[in-house]
């Protein structure tokens, strides 16, 4: 149908102008969502796609939070296992300078000499038990005996806690009495049969660090594989395609030039329908 010619409003060109100013929001619109990285920038373009973004985002600090306590944990977990490593070697020498005394092999110098190291190996442990240390927590000392909390909670698991206890392992809480003596064969034997304790003391000890290891280690399995989930999801809906965004940007701009120029054309109907009616 022919388009009405007419003299006081010029039609066409409001038509024109309104498609041109559209195109114009358009890809002032795709540089936002380009400059940002974003195809949702703000709620007043998808309130519920910004919606989504924000729950997404915290779901993502969450689950980052929750990592951060797992790795703590085990960094804790290794420093224990490391020390206790350590303490179990010299009790493990503690108690073949038993058996040596016990059977008699040591003569009077050596026996001093036994009871001399015994007193060293003695003062190793509790510098190794009081100087294993992450993060301020000393977990083969005792202080965390009635154990420590490591907070793994997520919007999808609020129940996730976890709870270590990392009994001490000091000669004290070790049960490795003071007066310990390789002097005689007597002595010698109960020393023997109080490090034979002591080592399977450690031993539990290791036992169950390596469990709690396992469960923690199961949790930031978890984690990990719940924080590439949430943090995929987030970028396919809030992430902007460059491809695809810069194809819409490159669209509206050729159609806003293309509405100026058609405008500029359709600016000059009214002098022609004047030439007309001269």
């Amino acid at each position: 149908m022919a388009t009405a010619l007419s003299i006081n409003t010029d039609l066409p060109s409001l038509g024109l102008h309104v498609s041109s100013h559209a195109g114009r929001r358009s890809a002032e619109a795709d540089s936002v969502s380009l400059s940002s990285g974003l195809r949702i920038e703000s709620a007043r373009g998808n309130v519920v796609g910004q919606a989504v973004r924000r729950e997404l985002k915290a779901h993502v600090r969450e689950l980052a939070h929750a990592q951060s306590e797992a790795n703590t944990g085990v960094c804790l977990m290794q420093t224990a296992e490391d020390a206790l490593a350590s303490i179990d070697e010299k009790l493990h020498r503690l108690r073949e300078l038993a058996a040596d005394a016990v059977n008699g092999r040591l003569g009077a110098n050596e026996r001093i000499a036994a009871n001399t190291e015994l007193a060293a190996l003695r003062a190793e442990i509790d510098t190794v038990a009081e100087g294993a240390e992450f993060n301020g927590e000393r977990p083969v000392n005792g202080s965390l005996s009635d154990g420590i909390t490591l907070d793994l909670r997520t919007g999808a698991d609020p129940g996730g806690r976890l709870t270590l206890t990392l009994p001490g392992a000091t000669t004290s809480a070790l049960g490795l009495s003071s007066d310990a003596n390789l002097g005689s064969a007597e002595g010698a034997q109960d020393a023997l049969e109080e490090f034979k304790t002591s080592i399977e003391r450690v031993r539990s000890q290791r036992e169950g660090l390596s469990e709690s290891s396992d469960r923690l280690r199961a949790s930031m399995d978890k984690l990990h594989t719940a924080h590439a989930q949430v943090s995929a999801a987030r970028t396919r809906i809030t992430d902007a395609g460059s491809a695809a965004e810069m194809l819409a940007q490159t669209t509206a701009m050729i159609a806003g030039r293309s509405g100026d120029a058609v405008g500029a054309q359709a600016t000059q109907l009214p002098t022609m329908v004047a030439r007309i009616l001269r």
